[in-house]
């Protein structure tokens, strides 16, 4: 079931990676945000600094779990 849902993503991704290049950055962003949000909310409700840097960490490995899920698994 997955492997072939593996299989149209690979096939669609490699005729338009702009369209998924595109998918993947709003949903970083998306996540990030939300993340952020949340640690102004309720983890660091008076120092948005600490969440705004652990915001930013996170986005980053996120993106780069992405990166290696797309080189090396897909």
């Amino acid at each position: 079931m997955f492997a072939e849902l593996f299989a149209k993503i690979n096939s669609f991704g490699a005729h338009h990676q702009a369209i998924i290049a595109i998918i993947i950055a709003v949903c970083l962003i998306s996540i990030s945000w939300a993340i952020e949000r949340i640690f102004d909310e309720f983890i660091f409700p008076h120092k948005p600094w600490y969440g705004y840097m652990l915001t930013i960490i996170i986005a980053v490995l996120l993106l780069w779990i992405t990166k290696h899920f797309i080189l090396h698994v897909i």
